[in-house]
Protein backbone atom coordinates (compact mmCIF):
# COMPACT_ATOMS: atom_id res chain seq x y z
CA UNK A 1 0.00 0.00 0.00
CA UNK A 2 1.03 3.54 -0.62
CA UNK A 3 0.15 6.58 1.44
CA UNK A 4 -0.71 9.78 -0.36
CA UNK A 5 -0.56 12.93 1.69
CA UNK A 6 -2.60 15.81 0.36
CA UNK A 7 -1.37 19.19 1.50
CA UNK A 8 -3.77 21.80 0.16
CA UNK A 9 -2.30 25.14 -0.77
CA UNK A 10 -3.97 28.41 -0.02
CA UNK A 11 -5.45 29.49 -3.34
CA UNK A 12 -5.66 33.18 -4.09
CA UNK A 13 -9.16 34.64 -3.75
CA UNK A 14 -10.50 36.47 -6.79
CA UNK A 15 -12.29 39.82 -6.81
CA UNK A 16 -13.71 40.91 -10.16
CA UNK A 17 -15.06 44.38 -10.85
CA UNK A 18 -17.68 45.16 -13.46
CA UNK A 19 -16.15 46.18 -16.78
CA UNK A 20 -17.64 49.64 -17.26
CA UNK A 21 -17.14 52.83 -15.26
CA UNK A 22 -19.87 54.16 -13.04
CA UNK A 23 -20.79 57.86 -13.24
CA UNK A 24 -21.14 60.25 -10.33
CA UNK A 25 -22.97 63.47 -11.20
CA UNK A 26 -22.46 66.44 -8.94
CA UNK A 27 -25.68 67.40 -7.28
CA UNK A 28 -26.88 70.81 -8.35
CA UNK A 29 -26.90 72.63 -5.10
CA UNK A 30 -27.08 76.13 -3.81
CA UNK A 31 -24.13 78.41 -4.39
CA UNK A 32 -24.72 79.56 -0.83
CA UNK A 33 -22.72 76.90 1.04
CA UNK A 34 -24.45 77.73 4.32
CA UNK A 35 -27.51 75.87 3.00
CA UNK A 36 -27.18 72.14 3.57
CA UNK A 37 -28.21 69.61 0.97
CA UNK A 38 -28.13 65.83 0.81
CA UNK A 39 -25.62 63.45 -0.68
CA UNK A 40 -25.69 62.26 -4.27
CA UNK A 41 -23.53 59.21 -3.55
CA UNK A 42 -23.45 56.31 -5.99
CA UNK A 43 -22.60 52.66 -5.44
CA UNK A 44 -19.08 52.11 -6.82
CA UNK A 45 -19.76 48.61 -8.17
CA UNK A 46 -23.05 46.81 -7.57
CA UNK A 47 -21.85 43.87 -9.68
CA UNK A 48 -18.49 43.16 -8.05
CA UNK A 49 -17.88 39.46 -7.39
CA UNK A 50 -15.66 37.73 -4.85
CA UNK A 51 -14.74 34.06 -4.99
CA UNK A 52 -12.40 31.93 -2.95
CA UNK A 53 -12.20 28.44 -4.32
CA UNK A 54 -10.73 26.95 -1.18
CA UNK A 55 -12.92 28.73 1.35
CA UNK A 56 -14.38 25.48 2.67
CA UNK A 57 -10.92 23.98 3.29
CA UNK A 58 -8.80 26.96 4.27
CA UNK A 59 -11.17 29.71 5.34
CA UNK A 60 -13.13 32.55 3.87
CA UNK A 61 -12.27 36.16 3.18
CA UNK A 62 -11.28 37.91 6.42
CA UNK A 63 -10.66 41.49 5.29
CA UNK A 64 -10.92 43.95 2.44
CA UNK A 65 -9.61 47.41 1.63
CA UNK A 66 -11.42 49.84 -0.67
CA UNK A 67 -9.39 52.85 -1.72
CA UNK A 68 -9.42 55.63 -4.29
CA UNK A 69 -5.99 54.99 -5.78
CA UNK A 70 -5.98 57.45 -8.67
CA UNK A 71 -7.06 61.10 -8.97
CA UNK A 72 -8.53 61.37 -5.47
CA UNK A 73 -9.51 64.89 -4.44
CA UNK A 74 -9.97 66.37 -0.98
CA UNK A 75 -13.75 66.39 -1.47
CA UNK A 76 -14.01 62.71 -2.41
CA UNK A 77 -15.34 60.21 0.09
CA UNK A 78 -16.03 56.51 0.21
CA UNK A 79 -19.06 55.59 2.31
CA UNK A 80 -19.91 52.30 4.01
CA UNK A 81 -22.47 51.32 6.62
CA UNK A 82 -21.55 48.39 8.85
CA UNK A 83 -23.31 45.16 7.95
CA UNK A 84 -24.18 42.21 10.17
CA UNK A 85 -21.07 40.21 9.20
CA UNK A 86 -18.71 42.84 7.73
CA UNK A 87 -17.77 46.07 9.51
CA UNK A 88 -15.24 48.91 9.35
CA UNK A 89 -12.02 47.79 11.01
CA UNK A 90 -11.51 50.50 13.62
CA UNK A 91 -8.09 49.10 14.56
CA UNK A 92 -6.85 50.46 11.21
CA UNK A 93 -6.77 54.06 10.00
CA UNK A 94 -9.84 54.67 7.85
CA UNK A 95 -9.94 57.88 5.84
CA UNK A 96 -12.41 59.52 3.48
CA UNK A 97 -10.71 57.75 0.56
CA UNK A 98 -9.62 54.46 2.19
CA UNK A 99 -11.80 51.98 4.06
CA UNK A 100 -10.63 48.86 5.91
CA UNK A 101 -13.34 46.22 6.30
CA UNK A 102 -13.15 43.10 8.44
CA UNK A 103 -15.09 39.97 9.22
CA UNK A 104 -17.11 40.14 12.44
CA UNK A 105 -16.25 36.56 13.35
CA UNK A 106 -15.36 33.15 11.94
CA UNK A 107 -18.83 32.65 10.48
CA UNK A 108 -18.42 35.54 7.98
CA UNK A 109 -18.42 34.11 4.46
CA UNK A 110 -16.98 35.14 1.12
CA UNK A 111 -20.57 35.91 0.06
CA UNK A 112 -20.90 38.29 3.03
CA UNK A 113 -17.85 40.24 1.77
CA UNK A 114 -19.18 40.29 -1.79
CA UNK A 115 -22.48 41.72 -0.54
CA UNK A 116 -20.67 44.33 1.61
CA UNK A 117 -18.38 45.47 -1.22
CA UNK A 118 -21.45 45.98 -3.41
CA UNK A 119 -22.64 48.60 -0.89
CA UNK A 120 -19.55 50.86 -0.89
CA UNK A 121 -20.49 54.30 -2.21
CA UNK A 122 -18.56 57.18 -3.78
CA UNK A 123 -19.45 60.80 -3.09
CA UNK A 124 -17.89 64.17 -3.78
CA UNK A 125 -18.94 67.17 -1.73
CA UNK A 126 -17.47 69.91 -3.93
CA UNK A 127 -19.56 72.42 -5.84
CA UNK A 128 -16.85 72.29 -8.53
CA UNK A 129 -15.48 68.74 -8.55
CA UNK A 130 -12.57 67.69 -10.72
CA UNK A 131 -13.84 65.64 -13.65
CA UNK A 132 -10.77 63.38 -13.64
CA UNK A 133 -11.93 59.78 -13.39
CA UNK A 134 -11.25 58.17 -10.01
CA UNK A 135 -9.87 54.67 -9.81
CA UNK A 136 -11.25 52.70 -6.88
CA UNK A 137 -9.26 49.60 -5.90
CA UNK A 138 -10.84 46.68 -4.07
CA UNK A 139 -8.42 44.32 -2.29
CA UNK A 140 -9.60 41.14 -0.57
CA UNK A 141 -7.57 38.93 1.76
CA UNK A 142 -8.38 35.38 2.79
CA UNK A 143 -7.48 33.60 6.01
CA UNK A 144 -4.10 32.07 6.75
CA UNK A 145 -4.16 28.31 6.33
CA UNK A 146 -4.25 25.80 9.12
CA UNK A 147 -0.80 24.62 7.96
CA UNK A 148 0.69 28.08 8.38
CA UNK A 149 0.58 29.41 4.82
CA UNK A 150 0.25 33.16 4.55
CA UNK A 151 -3.05 34.80 3.67
CA UNK A 152 -3.53 35.51 -0.04
CA UNK A 153 -4.74 38.79 -1.56
CA UNK A 154 -6.21 39.88 -4.88
CA UNK A 155 -7.20 43.27 -6.26
CA UNK A 156 -9.58 44.66 -8.85
CA UNK A 157 -10.22 48.23 -9.95
CA UNK A 158 -13.28 50.15 -11.00
CA UNK A 159 -13.33 53.66 -12.44
CA UNK A 160 -15.80 56.29 -11.32
CA UNK A 161 -16.41 59.06 -13.82
CA UNK A 162 -17.21 62.43 -12.23
CA UNK A 163 -19.50 64.84 -14.00
CA UNK A 164 -19.71 68.44 -12.77
CA UNK A 165 -22.92 70.41 -13.26
CA UNK A 166 -23.45 74.11 -13.71
CA UNK A 167 -25.25 75.32 -10.61
CA UNK A 168 -28.10 77.78 -10.85
CA UNK A 169 -27.29 81.24 -9.53
CA UNK A 170 -28.60 82.30 -6.14
CA UNK A 171 -30.47 85.60 -6.13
Amino acid sequence: TETIIVDPTNDTPVVTAASSANTFTEREGPSDTSVAFGTNAIVVDSGITVTNRDDTQEGDIVSAVVEITSNASTDDELLFVNQTKVVLDTSKTNTATKLHLKAVDGSTTTADFEAALRLVEFNNTSETPSESPRTVTFTVTDAATTTGESPQTHTATRDVTVKATKDSPVV
